[in-house]
């Protein structure tokens, strides 16, 4: 009776330590499978940060392109075509990238729904297998184990495999980019050496025509060198200055109408106030019915009244 005791309390005791080590078990699962998640997690935000990086030098590098369009003047046409292609260019490159994006954050999500599907069946697996056999319960924590560091290796193995895709894409996606930035600036460096070597032969056609007189290949030196399109442009703006030349003298010519008209009545009202000097309010006393008239007739009136009572007063009249 003693040995089944003890053998209870052993095996009671055995129990209690395998439960302790399932427990441990669990929690380090759970600390790798956070760890995993918190990698994950990491990496796209990585690479979240390097695509804005990317697309931010692209934009600038656009931005200048079309700041050196708007400062050179010379074949504007050809530059605008250039730059609309290199902006259909980049609108395509944003869309390829962004359906990377969107496809990288969605194997993301399947990766992080399986990995805690599979936490969820270790964890009810590990409770099932705490009823079982002590060696039945070894046999399949092992197992367990090796599973799970086997599908850890593969998805291991396969993040790694879409990081180098993807790393790969973007280097395709740069170097494909910098190669049209090369093709750009060779074109601005042909534009600007065609427009040198056609401004020195038309300096050159005019210095000979001076000098030696006809040349018979002038005209056509002059029919390469002028571009119309350039002198087209140039007309329109000088037109356009002169346009607004035209307006702002007109505006200042009426700005000027309206200050001397404003003279004109200043003058006129300075001179009725000059031929009236008795006007004060203080020099005449006023009857009420009177002081509801304007400012000079009640100094006539008051004057008249004045005049009809007392004789004396002929002086006042005579001023006025």
């Amino acid at each position: 009776m003693v040995v089944v005791v003890m053998m209870m309390v052993v095996m009671m005791v055995v129990m209690m330590m395998m439960m302790t080590m399932m427990v441990m078990i669990m929690t380090m699962m759970m600390m790798m499978t956070m760890m995993v998640t918190m990698m994950m997690m990491m990496t796209t935000m990585m690479m979240t940060m390097m695509m804005v990086v990317v697309i931010m030098m692209v934009m600038m590098v656009v931005m200048m392109i079309m700041t050196m369009m708007v400062m050179t003047t010379m074949m504007r046409r050809m530059m605008m075509m250039v730059v609309v292609k290199m902006l259909v260019m980049m609108v395509v490159v944003m869309m390829v990238v962004m359906m990377i994006m969107t496809m990288m954050v969605m194997i993301m999500m399947m990766i992080m729904t399986m990995m805690t599907m599979m936490v969820m069946i270790m964890t009810t697996m590990m409770m099932m297998m705490v009823m079982m056999i002590m060696t039945m319960m070894m046999m399949m924590m092992v197992m367990m184990m090796m599973v799970m560091m086997v599908v850890m290796m593969m998805m291991v193995i396969m993040m790694m495999m879409m990081m180098v895709v993807i790393m790969m894409i973007m280097l395709m996606m740069i170097m494909t980019m910098m190669v049209m930035m090369r093709m750009m600036e060779i074109v601005v460096v042909m534009m600007v050496m065609i427009v040198m070597i056609l401004s020195f032969t038309q300096v050159l056609s005019t210095y000979l025509n001076q000098k030696v007189g006809v040349v018979p290949w002038k005209e056509s030196i002059a029919f390469f060198s002028t571009s119309s399109m350039y002198r087209m442009s140039e007309a329109l703006t000088q037109q356009e200055r002169l346009q607004a030349i035209a307006e702002k003298r007109k505006k200042q010519a009426e700005i000027e109408n309206k200050r001397r008209q404003l003279e004109d009545e200043r003058r006129q009202l300075q001179h009725l106030k000059s031929s009236f000097p008795n006007t004060d309010p203080k020099s005449i006393s006023l009857t009420p019915q009177h002081s509801r008239s304007g400012p000079s007739e009640p100094s006539r009136s008051g004057a008249m009244s004045s005049w009809g009572k007392d004789p004396s007063s002929a002086g006042l009249v005579s001023v006025i």
